[in-house]
């Protein structure tokens, strides 16, 4: 009876590996070979994801060891299963299968090759199920290596907990470093629209409402740009007075001229303020979603929510607490 353990001696080494096949040398003495056969087979299929996932002896004591082998045997029946719903396996065989794996995996433990569990190994019952879109939160990547997918980044299921905390950590860093980058680009954008839109109204003439049939001395639209934005800057959004604004301001309808003006014209929007916003907590972490929610440049009680003291300017935000109205919360910049 041959024991094709190969792939055991290149990653647990020559001493765990004689180990095992003096043990199943002794252990097949006991059965008969047909039995012992598929034992062997058993024995193998555990082995092969064993590697996979605790690809050297130190992480495989140590996912063995009492207090972590149930957790660590649930990872590899996971595995397993996926394997098994890709390969479209019968899965009621599977677990029959994968409870033969298990009874391999107690041999080792009587034998003294892993340490006894803390908890029995998990033997799920199958049950059949309607519902066909399963999911899994491990993957492959082009290397074949296993992945956790759930996490913020994918990590190997090799990690030990302070490695993938580590990665984690490194990854959150570089996530935020490249929001921050992006953000100061956009804000640098956001700063030469606003610029240019200021300068060409600074140069142009207000339209007024006029109620009467006199035509407008004040020309606008796409050929009078500084006179649109001015009379814009003046009325931001919409005009008390004009139901069809864009139609006054002249640039209502679609053409490629009135695209690009309509473009120009800056109005605060989510795509103005969101890198602003960014970089704003960035710089000063003290500042929550709470207090930004609650912020208000200026209201109808005169609380005014940016101000001047000596040389630096402050924030300020209200915020409702139990016990009292108003708890201010200032931020010096």
């Amino acid at each position: 009876m041959n024991l094709n353990i190969s792939i055991i001696y290149d990653a647990y080494g020559k001493e765990f590996t004689h180990k095992l096949h003096q043990i199943m040398i002794t252990y097949g003495k006991k059965i008969i070979s047909t039995t012992l056969s598929k034992k062997i087979g058993y024995l193998v299929s555990l082995f092969r994801v064993l590697v996979l996932v605790y690809p050297n002896i130190k992480d495989l004591q140590r996912a063995m060891s009492s207090e972590y082998a149930f957790e660590s045997m649930l990872i590899i029946y996971n595995l397993c299963l996926i394997d098994a719903k890709i390969k479209n396996y019968n899965i009621g065989h599977f677990h029959g299968r994968w409870s033969c794996m298990v009874d391999m995996y107690s041999l080792l433990v009587n034998y003294g090759i892993f340490q006894e569990p803390l908890t029995e190994i998990l033997r799920p019952i199958y049950k059949n199920c309607t519902n066909k879109n399963t999911t899994t939160n491990v993957i492959k990547n082009n290397k074949q290596q296993l992945l956790h997918n759930k996490l913020v980044t994918q990590i190997p299921l090799s990690y030990t907990d302070s490695e993938a905390k580590e990665l984690i950590f490194i990854k959150i860093i570089n996530e935020i470093d490249h929001i921050v980058y992006c953000s100061e680009l956009l804000r640098k954008k956001v700063n030469e629209k606003y610029d240019y839109f200021i300068e060409c109204s600074n140069k142009g003439t207000i339209k007024v409402n006029q109620n009467n049939n006199l035509r407008n001395p004040v020309p606008i639209g796409t050929l009078n740009k500084n006179n649109t934005f001015r009379t814009y800057y003046e009325t931001p959004f919409k005009h008390k007075d004009i139901k069809n604004y864009l139609n006054f301001l002249g640039i209502s309808g679609l053409s490629k001229e009135k695209d690009i003006i309509k473009e120009e014209i800056f109005y605060s929007s989510y795509n103005t303020l969101y890198p602003l916003l960014i970089l704003l907590i960035n710089q000063h972490p003290a500042i929550t979603e709470s207090w930004l929610l609650s912020w208000k440049l200026y209201d109808n009680k005169s609380n005014v929510g940016l101000f001047k003291i000596g040389e630096s300017w402050y924030s300020k935000s209200f915020k409702k607490r139990k016990g009292v109205n108003h708890a201010e919360q200032l931020i010096k910049w």
